[in-house]
Formats: structure tokens, C-alpha cells, sequence
């Protein structure tokens, strides 16, 4: 059984939302781009990059969030095989970008240790001169670093214009409830057609990058 409509969605918004007329964060917004549960950390989603965008999502001004959008794209598709050095190259960057006197410490390789050191990372960069494209560059490091993981070239996003881009996108929101279950969940998929160009391109291109990958 389900139940859809098109919901004309606020991006990007801070923080977590529980359903998408009240706004969309980065995650997300990636998480509807190939279609999905409506979820802040998407499957397929590398988790440690997750928690790097979600960080640069909260810390980027309101003016300044929209510029992220393309970036969304490119989160797309980064869990799978190659996990456990996608997570390696978001803790490396993170070391890069936080304050030098807590990156020369002996940090632990866990999972605990990688997202206390995001969020120290996201904390220098945010207190910079000019935060907002500091955070931009740090989450285009993070996406870069885990891309080189799986042999793939690094990728720029042009995001000029931003601050005329639409302050909503449509997304069509389907209440599901699986036959047996009393569990619902809202499987949201973003429709394209108003998208900033570069989001657009973005996205066209990380598709087709996946679809070959999946060949």
C-alpha cells in the first residue's frame, strides 16, 4: 500500500527533518536523488563522508548553503566495497584541515576517533576568515579523497549563480506501508526539471559514472 504526492521541499535547510515539507538538509536531499527512504544518512552514502556533510551542512550559513547542492550528486553511490578507505581518506582530510596542534596527536583508527576528528576539523574550518567556501572546500576534499580510493578522477563543482538558484525543489513523497507490516516509511524521489544547472550536470554525470561502474 502506498500513498504519494509531490511536496515542493525547502533546500537546503540545517539539521534533521521528518518530512521533506519541512526542508532538506544535504544528506537529505542525496538521498532522493536515486530514490529512497527519506533519511539524513542514505545507504548509499559512505558513513564517515555522511557525517563530514552533514557537519559542513549545519556550519554553512544560510546564504552560503545552497552552493552545496551539486555536491549532493557526488555523495551518491560512495559506500560499497571500497568503505574502509573511503573512511581512512575522510579521517586523512579532516587531519589535513583541523586545527595542527589536535591533528599532530596519535589519534586512534576507529570510527569514534574519525568522527570526533570531523567534527574538530568542521570547527577550525568554520572559525576561518571565509567559512563558508573553507567548508565548501573541505567537503570537495573529502568527495575527492574517497573517490581516488576507487581509481576515480577528482571532480569540481561551479557553483556560481547560486544565490539565485531556487530556494525549493519538487519531490515526490511516497508513504509506503509494506504489506504485513504496520511499519510506514516515505520513499521520496527528487524530480528534476528546476534544477540549477549545475546540479543538473552534477548528477548527469555521476549517473552515468555509476551506471558504467554497475555494467
Amino acid at each position: 500500500m502506498s500513498r504519494t504526492s509531490v511536496i515542493p521541499t525547502p533546500i537546503l535547510q540545517r539539521g534533521h527533518h521528518r518530512h521533506p515539507r519541512n526542508g532538506a538538509c544535504l544528506m537529505e536531499f542525496a538521498a532522493t536523488l536515486p530514490g529512497g527512504p527519506w533519511a539524513d544518512n542514505p545507504v548509499h552514502v559512505q558513513p564517515a563522508l555522511t557525517a563530514l556533510a552533514r557537519r559542513v551542512n549545519d556550519h554553512t550559513s544560510d546564504d552560503g548553503r545552497p552552493a552545496l547542492l551539486p555536491w549532493a550528486a557526488w555523495l551518491v553511490g560512495t559506500a560499497g566495497e571500497h568503505d574502509l578507505d573511503g573512511a581512512l581518506a575522510v579521517r586523512a582530510t579532516a587531519l589535513r584541515h583541523a586545527d595542527p596542534a589536535l591533528a599532530a596527536l596519535a589519534w586512534p583508527a576507529t570510527a569514534r576517533a574519525t568522527r570526533r576528528l570531523i567534527r574538530l576539523a568542521v570547527a577550525t574550518v568554520a572559525g576561518s576568515l571565509h567559512p563558508d567556501e573553507a567548508l565548501r572546500a573541505l567537503l570537495a576534499d573529502a568527495v575527492n579523497a574517497t573517490r581516488s580510493t576507487a581509481g576515480l578522477e577528482p571532480v569540481v563543482v561551479d557553483s556560481a549563480g547560486y544565490r539565485e538558484w531556487p530556494t525549493t525543489q519538487p519531490i515526490r513523497v511516497e508513504l509506503r506501508i509494506p504489506d504485513g507490516s504496520e511499519s510506514a516509511f516515505y520513499f521520496c524521489t527528487a524530480l528534476p526539471g528546476g534544477w540549477p544547472r549545475a546540479l543538473a550536470e552534477a548528477w548527469s554525470a555521476r549517473a552515468d559514472e555509476l551506471r558504467r561502474r554497475t555494467a
